[in-house]
């Protein structure tokens, strides 16, 4: 096997928040732009590039949903994992730096305008939020539209995000966690509340549908099945 590159000059710091402190962590890689590192410290990707480490300005991330499955997922620095996606690329362009934000367009419930998002929403694609969260009064009347209350997904409606113009589709199946076994078996709703959440983040979509970022915009593809 040919050497490796080797990243020159780069320090790291590690972070365990509260949301992931009740599992196993050695910290936390983050991948969002220099406008939001604590301390003037250069973001490992901007080191990547700058040292000339990847062929492609790109990153891609494919997570994987199947819980018996050996990967869970993959993230691939300087260009894409074409095993893990179809169709065409959806470009998002970045509104504004700091974490991967883009303008989200309208969100439907069972194929039917919410209105949530008719004037449109900030949004970011973020791999370090486990769920879709977002304001607590938009979340709020998501759950109660799709029945969080008291899940049965059988009757739960699909909810789609609008990205450019483009819908990206989640079925009850997909936005439903679930954890335990047999009689333990709690399914809770994938759309968190966060009081001072200004934007929605797209956790969960990233598991249907394969993510790449530049540094101008994100891009979009139906995930392989």
């Amino acid at each position: 096997m040919p050497p490796q590159p080797q990243m020159q000059k780069k320090d790291f710091s590690e972070e365990c928040l509260f949301f992931v402190s009740v599992a196993e962590c050695d910290g936390i890689l983050r991948l969002g732009f220099k406008e939001i590192v604590v301390g003037n410290a250069t973001p490992i990707w901007y080191n990547l590039i700058r040292q000339g480490l990847v062929q492609e300005d790109i990153f891609s991330f494919w997570l994987n949903r199947d819980p018996q499955a050996i990967d869970g997922g993959e993230i691939v620095f300087g260009g894409v994992d074409k095993r893990h996606f179809k169709g065409q690329h959806t470009y998002a362009l970045i509104t504004q730096k700091g974490y991967w934000q883009f303008e989200m367009g309208e969100f439907l419930i069972g194929y039917q305008s919410t209105g949530f998002c008719e004037a449109g929403c900030a949004a970011i694609i973020d791999s370090r939020t486990s769920l879709i969260a977002g304001p607590t009064a938009i979340v709020t009347e998501i759950n109660h539209a799709i029945g969080a209350e008291g899940i049965y997904v059988p009757y739960m409606p699909d909810v789609t995000f609008t990205i450019v113009d483009k819908h990206f589709t989640l079925t009850p199946k997909e936005y439903v966690l679930k954890t335990g076994e047999g009689i333990a078996t709690v399914c809770l709703s994938g759309f968190l509340e966060i009081y001072s959440w200004g934007f929605i983040t797209l956790y969960l979509t990233m598991g249907i549908y394969y993510a790449d970022c530049e540094l101008v915009d994100v891009e979009f593809m139906y995930v392989a099945k």
